[in-house]
């Protein structure tokens, strides 16, 4: 790597990605190719641009397609590269290993753009892992790639970004992106001198940020153990991706649309055998949603998919005004339905009475129990 390696831009470009975070990344260096079109602009970082995708249609491909007169569409993995054709690849969100054969065919490496600031969340779902564990600060690293394993290579430059209030994954996606877009053109303005700093990750302090399945446990709300806030950061982290799910009594149900829980900070459930259990659930409707008791609050939730999807007010007509279900509750496990502490009526209270009555003749008398 870096032999016969030109010293500064512009640079011939190969560029990596498929979806929704690689668009903008792709689309920065596009007008940086475009500005070698332009009078007097002589600070353009791309002379040269071409694009590997996936087979399968996706943003990126969409993108090449529209600006065919300015981009070669390459498609993973039957590429016809030679050492030498380009200076330097770029990699976003591409979700491929690349060979080492093909990463010493650029002379100044490859680099790939990350949503996190590794070491931290090393992995395919950066962004998702990072709302769910609550980090207050975020950002993107430029690192060089290499073989066999994602995300390990050096740290060639680095910003941070701050989380916003309430944010979701796909919100937080299109801010790293952008991020992300401006990075890489600022890395490739003054590339020869960020290689001579770069920093190798720490791997003793790396987390990891594997793809999150349908089946994954994280989508199950445990309604005894986690807090308004841990279940709030589980829909902003995944409802982008799958839906967060429950059981209600013993129907397998899927939770969407919750509500914004600075909204329901003053609720309280009225009913104190339901609000001492977590799962306890109720109909609200001058805010129009399902109200859930969890280990230290309320959650609401707007929209609820038994079979197909429901309304809060559906659902509640379906199933929370039933007198049997009452107090059935939300758990992340099937339940049978509970029952509510009820006082003995008279008729009950004379039968008991008449029941140990005869006991005590029993026991006084010497006879068996009967």
């Amino acid at each position: 790597m870096y032999r016969n390696a030109k010293h500064g831009p512009p640079w011939k470009v190969l560029f990596f990605g498929t979806d929704h975070f690689s668009l903008p990344i792709l689309k920065a260096l596009h007008v940086e190719l475009l500005k070698k079109y332009l009078p007097f602009r002589t600070d353009s970082v791309v002379s040269r641009l071409e694009v590997v995708t996936k087979s399968s249609p996706n943003d990126v491909s969409r993108f090449v397609a529209e600006n065919s007169t300015d981009l070669v569409h390459h498609v993973w993995p039957d590429l016809d590269i030679t050492p030498g054709k380009f200076d330097v690849g770029v990699i976003a969100s591409f979700g491929k290993l690349i060979p080492k054969k093909l990463i010493d065919m650029f002379p100044r490496g490859i680099l790939n753009v990350h949503p996190s600031l590794l070491p931290r969340w090393r992995g395919c779902a950066p962004i998702p892992y990072t709302i769910l564990a609550g980090d207050q600060v975020t950002g993107v690293t430029i690192q060089q790639i290499r073989p066999h394993r994602f995300d390990v290579g050096p740290i060639v430059s680095q910003t941070k970004v701050r989380l916003p209030p309430a944010v979701t994954s796909l919100e937080l996606c299109d801010l790293l992106s952008m991020e992300g877009a401006n990075l890489i053109v600022e890395t490739l303005r003054d590339l020869q001198h960020l290689e001579d700093v770069e920093v190798d990750q720490d791997d003793e302090s790396a987390t990891y940020a594997p793809k999150i399945h349908s089946t994954d446990v994280r989508l199950w709300i445990d309604w005894n153990n986690e807090t308004c806030k841990q279940i709030d950061r589980k829909f902003r982290a995944l409802q982008d991706l799958h839906d967060i799910k429950s059981y209600f009594g013993d129907l397998k149900v899927r939770l969407r649309n919750p509500v914004p829980m600075q909204d329901l900070w003053w609720y309280t459930l009225r009913d104190k055998y339901m609000a001492s259990r977590p799962g306890s659930a109720v109909y609200i409707k001058s805010k129009g949603c399902v109200i859930i008791q969890c280990k230290d609050g309320l959650v609401g939730i707007r929209d609820v998919v038994v079979k197909k999807p429901l309304t809060a007010i559906s659902f509640h007509n379906g199933y929370l005004s039933k007198p049997e279900l009452k107090y059935t509750r939300f758990s992340n496990t099937k339940l049978v339905e509970e029952k509510a502490l009820q006082i003995p009526n008279r008729q009950d209270c004379v039968a008991m009475e008449k029941h140990w009555h005869l006991q005590l003749m029993r026991l006084s008398s010497g006879l068996p129990d009967g």
